[in-house]
């Protein structure tokens, strides 16, 4: 697929002193995404917790050699001007193992958007991902995405979210962030006392019913998920999963774990 025929000049774009160079993404290059990421208003992953999208991904490991992860856009000075992630992942459906790929924290500075589209391309050209995966496109990429054929899934509610929160001062510091709310990191910690209290009282609520489940705090994930896992595999072949693993999960509960709180997550058996 060509795709520079979208790369059309703009006065945006005339601003920009050279076309950038395009080039895979490394490690060494956190920083700077790091810093194009908080530019331009989005939220930023720790080193620890972004590195793990990759390291301890068994896809990834097993085709590094070919799978950059992924793109950046260099401008003057070795700048960089642009960004997109790409962490491949096993899915599972009837029995066979895909190789899938989910574009990541896709961002351009404003002189260079006309070339945010060369990313895209980038990783549409992967002849090695046999799926295409993207569960977070706005409504502001959903046309750039079109271009390369990447249409929504022809199920569900696409323009309405449903998510539980695990973590109070990080979704309001998202949320805050994304209506451009001054300070918004600050205000989160105040602010997350309240659904914090709302969960509290619902999960007392919630004790009082006898639902035949009980609850248990571990402080990681054992070899029943593996046995849980595995049945819901077999009961549903005909359903695009996720492979995981006990290590898989584990690994992610310590990556996305904030420093200084415990690494104890809700784990629900039946009684």
């Amino acid at each position: 697929m060509i795709v520079n025929r979208y790369f059309h000049s703009t006065d945006n774009a005339k601003e920009a002193a050279r076309s950038p160079k395009l080039r895979a993404a490394a490690f060494e290059d956190y920083p700077r995404i790091a810093a194009l990421q908080v530019a331009n208003g989005l939220q930023t992953k720790s080193y620890e917790e972004w590195k793990h999208l990759w390291i301890n991904n068994s896809a990834y490991t097993k085709f590094q050699a070919s799978l950059p992860i992924g793109w950046v856009l260099e401008g003057e000075e070795k700048k960089l001007v642009g960004y997109l992630g790409n962490i491949p992942l096993f899915y599972e459906l009837e029995g066979r193992r895909l190789l899938a790929s989910v574009a990541h924290a896709w961002v351009v500075d404003t002189p260079y958007r006309s070339y945010s589209l060369w990313l895209l391309d980038q990783y549409f050209s992967q002849n090695t991902v046999e799926l295409f995966l993207n569960a977070t496109v706005g409504p502001a990429a959903t046309d750039s995405f079109a271009v390369f054929e990447s249409v929504p899934v022809p199920v569900g509610e696409w323009d309405r979210s449903a998510f539980s929160i695990t973590h109070y001062q990080g979704f309001l510091a998202s949320w805050l962030a994304m209506k451009a709310v001054p300070l918004a990191r600050t205000f989160s910690y105040v602010l997350s006392v309240g659904p914090f209290l709302k969960d509290i009282l619902a999960k007392r609520q919630s004790r009082q019913c006898e639902t035949g489940v009980e609850v248990e705090v571990c402080i990681e994930v054992d070899g029943r998920f593996d046995v849980f896992w595995e049945a819901l595999r077999k009961a549903n072949p005909h359903v695009l999963q996720h492979l995981c693993s006990i290590r898989q999960s584990n690994s992610r509960l310590k990556a996305t774990t904030p420093s200084g709180f415990s690494n104890s997550r809700w784990k629900y058996s039946a009684s």
